[in-house]
């Protein structure tokens, strides 16, 4: 009963926050969304649609090709239906992470022996995802450093913070690449043998598969180098997608280098666990960056605005898919057998 409180109690202030900064980017820029909307060039809107669901393709790939990695074989329509059911439920929970708590709790029930390497699957999606958007952040900030340079201070502060962060991921690949290193280190191992004797069992078995995971992914140096590739054509196709709904509603002032800035920015706003999907605070970050670089105001509330729709569009597609797909129970039976073999005898990795 608690537990419900607690998530009923966050949904409504998440719900509430979103509400009030979609209010406030409306009320700011004056946008008259309906509109901009009718008189938008609609091939270009159906276009970035389009697009978002090329992202959302890639997206499921890859996540595919961690869980083979793994050796949880399970067909890609079967992921796809995952991915886009967890899409949905990002709409519903705070933050951008509800999916990945609908998934790892599916697939925690219907992989038995291997409950652990796929939560480390998701996990490690997510991880590369954001290094996906830090690169391609910290790349977009250095390519438009003389228009940053020409911001307000705190908007310069935000752009080269999360330029920066790209940094943090290049940190947390060196830790994925060499944490054998690390935990076998002569000075590190009797500290390692002490907290694996007074662990409870359970945290040893989990921690002992995590580092499995991890050794699994070591050897699957290609495959993560594919993954982070995938992860930086789809924070390159999202600020693309941006790029598409500003022609489409006639704007023409920004460049493509501060529209690869804004929403990489953005993208890091909304990844913060608050609102339901991050809407609302992508708007508004997007907004007021957009403003910063002289887009006309009501423009820069009507394109984040935009592209937000696109967004809950596809997560209504993951609710029809949640609606008329089967109960998924076929997925429990598809792990890979020993030996790492995948479907068709392929191997995982």
């Amino acid at each position: 009963m608690r537990r419900i409180i607690v998530t009923v109690i966050r949904m409504v202030v998440g719900f509430g926050l979103a509400a009030y900064l979609l209010h406030l980017t409306l009320r700011r820029t004056g946008a008259d969304l309906v509109a901009e909307l009718a008189a938008a060039t609609h091939g270009l809107l159906l276009a970035a649609g389009c697009l978002h669901g090329g992202v959302i393709a890639i997206g499921i790939w890859r996540w595919h090709l961690l869980l083979r990695t793994q050796g949880i074989a399970i067909a890609v329509s079967d992921t796809g239906r995952l991915n886009l059911i967890g899409m949905f439920f990002n709409l519903l929970v705070p933050g951008a992470v509800g999916g990945d708590l609908f998934k790892m709790g599916f697939l925690a029930r219907q992989t038995p022996g291997k409950r652990t390497e796929a939560v480390f699957s998701i996990l490690v999606d997510r991880l590369f995802g954001m290094f996906g958007l830090f690169v391609v952040a910290g790349v977009a900030v250095l390519a438009a450093r003389h228009e940053v340079a020409r911001l307000g201070p705190g908007y310069r502060a935000a752009a080269w913070i999360i330029g920066g962060g790209s940094l943090t991921g290049i940190l947390a690949a060196l830790a994925l690449e060499f944490h054998r290193p690390i935990l076998e280190h002569p000075w590190l191992r009797p500290l390692w043998a002490v907290a694996a004797r007074h662990a409870p069992h359970r945290l040893a078995e989990t921690v002992r598969r995590l580092v499995a995971g991890l050794d699994s992914y070591r050897r699957a140096r290609a495959t993560l180098a594919l993954v982070l590739l995938i992860s930086i054509v789809v924070h390159t196709a999202m600020a693309a997608e941006a790029i598409l709904i500003g022609k489409a509603l006639h704007e023409s002032t920004l460049t493509v280098r501060q529209y690869f800035v804004t929403t990489q920015i953005a993208n890091a706003f909304a990844a913060v666990p608050l609102a339901p999907g991050g809407v609302g605070q992508r708007d508004r970050g997007a907004q007021a960056f957009f403003e910063a670089f002289g887009m006309e105001h009501a423009k820069s509330g009507a394109i984040p605005l935009t592209l937000t729709l696109v967004f809950v569009f596809w997560g209504l597609v993951g609710a029809a898919v949640l609606v008329f797909s089967p109960s998924l129970r076929s997925l429990g039976g598809r792990s890979a057998p020993p030996g790492g073999a995948g479907p068709e005898g392929r191997p995982t990795s």
